[in-house]
């Protein structure tokens, strides 16, 4: 709340999904109160993108939007779908 009081932002950023989800005082501290969250690619958690879904309370289409990140690496394309 101090934080954007003064119009700042906390920023979270990690390369291990398990890093927030592990713990659920974090999980729960930063998932609700995260106005944007960015996923990129999250090929690593296709087997458990279940539970991901379920907590960011996606939808089956931005689940396939985001599991479909770099699936069609084609250099001359200069814009993807995300």
């Amino acid at each position: 709340k101090t934080v954007r009081k003064y119009f700042g932002e906390a920023v979270v950023v990690t390369q291990e999904l398990d890093d927030i989800v592990s713990s659920p005082i974090i999980k729960d501290t930063i998932i609700n109160n995260a106005d944007c969250k960015i996923l990129l690619d999250q090929r690593k958690y296709i087997n458990k993108f279940d539970s991901v879904q379920s907590l960011l309370g996606l939808t089956d289409k931005e689940k396939g939007q985001i599991l479909s990140i770099n699936q069609s690496n084609d250099p001359a394309r200069k814009y993807k779908e995300v």
